[in-house]
């Protein structure tokens, strides 16, 4: 409560009485997962609205290569074992949260003859992201977008 982070959630709940960390981390995870398996299959209409332009321009740029090379991938997702809130901030009206999400799926991508170029269809791996999402204090879209990757 008394970090940096900690004080910024709570002036969003101050700000947005209906936010509520424990509601954001499960939106949070469910968007992992949707914009993770949108990403692998291609679905650029699906992630349009789940990122901030910049980070939309990076994502359809190397969909649109991996169709450019005849490659597709696919990902299942086991699980997500952790979400842990790194830090939290509000600049403005952009109110700001990065996570580190600590998952397990199967991840592959193919190329145009079928054959497997990278990961594997039977391999579990253990996969930590670190994402941030963004939201406009001010907006009337209670939508938190995915604004950074790492």
């Amino acid at each position: 409560e008394d970090s940096d982070a900690g004080k910024a959630l709570a002036r969003m709940k101050r700000i947005e009485p209906s936010f509520g960390v424990s509601d954001f981390l499960g939106g949070a995870r469910g968007a992992y997962e949707m914009i993770l398996t949108a990403f692998a299959q291609g679905d650029k209409p699906q992630l349009e609205g789940l990122l901030t332009a910049d980070v939309y321009e990076g994502f359809a740029a190397a969909i649109d290569a991996r169709a450019d090379q005849g490659q597709r991938s696919e990902v299942t997702i086991i699980g997500i074992n952790e979400t842990i809130i790194d830090d939290a901030g509000i600049e403005g009206d952009l109110a700001v949260i990065t996570l580190t999400f600590k998952a397990e799926m199967i991840a592959v991508t193919y190329n145009e003859d079928g054959a497997v170029i990278d990961g594997h269809p039977n391999t579990v791996s253990t996969v930590t992201d670190v994402w941030s999402f963004e939201r406009d204090v001010t907006s009337d879209s209670p939508a938190w977008l995915l604004d950074a990757t790492d």
